[in-house]
């Protein structure tokens, strides 16, 4: 191995872990920007919306970044705070049946805090396909829930990836605290995307060779997603 290779790999990997760092960077300053609660959704929805750019080789250097990311950021920040208010609610509601659930101890709320773990862990498997689906379809926000429960289920595999990159990260996230705060949003995203997004490619393809042609986008989501 020459040493032309080996520092072209070194390159190659430190400008990954860099363009990590500087998306995990903006998520977290856009998120600041709507106040948290505002701006969690929306920011999320721009850092899935460049990554799928990266994946698809379309992204350009840091300056293009930051604009696609400020775009994505504007355009998608009613929808994006719709379907994130909507989760951060969820998640709430989860929390408080929980924590109330652990104050009793009949066995009907035993019950219940079972249940609630349970729920919980089946709306972070669907949310996992929540904005991969959002950045790669034009739907409703209705359609956006239904189609990523519907996903989870009818996908065993990039489900079990899912989940398989979600224990990691979290694993990860947790031995390597605070270091981990540097990339570790956006290192879960890119895994998450990375995975639903060559599912989502490799079905529209199916579906056009199925039909012997190449599909417009809004075809592929009215067969794909039907």
């Amino acid at each position: 191995m020459n040493d032309d290779g080996v520092l072209g790999k070194l390159y190659v990997a430190f400008d990954f872990v860099y363009r990590l760092i500087y998306l995990n960077l903006l998520w977290f300053s856009f998120t600041l920007i709507g106040a948290f609660i505002f701006g969690i959704g929306p920011s999320t929805i721009a850092l899935y919306h460049v990554i799928r750019k990266w994946l698809r080789k379309e992204l350009g250097n840091d300056q293009h970044i930051f604009k696609d990311y400020l775009q994505a950021y504007k355009d998608n920040f009613i929808k994006g705070n719709i379907i994130g208010l909507i989760v951060i609610f969820v998640y709430f509601m989860f929390l408080v049946n929980y924590r109330y659930a652990t104050l009793r101890t009949e066995l009907v709320f035993q019950f219940i805090r079972v249940s609630t773990v349970i729920l919980a862990i089946i709306t972070t498997i669907m949310a996992t396909y929540l904005a991969p689906l959002y950045v790669h379809y034009k739907l409703t926000i209705k359609e956006y829930f239904q189609k990523s429960f519907v996903l989870a289920i009818a996908h065993p595999l990039p489900t079990l990836l899912n989940v398989v990159w979600l224990i990691i990260v979290g694993y990860l996230f947790n031995v390597l605290f605070p270091f981990s705060l540097l990339l570790g949003v956006s290192c879960l995203a890119y895994g998450l995307m990375g995975i639903t997004y060559s599912s989502f490619v490799r079905n529209d393809r199916l579906v056009e060779e199925k039909l012997g042609r190449s599909l417009t986008n809004v075809e592929v989501e009215e067969k794909r997603l039907s």
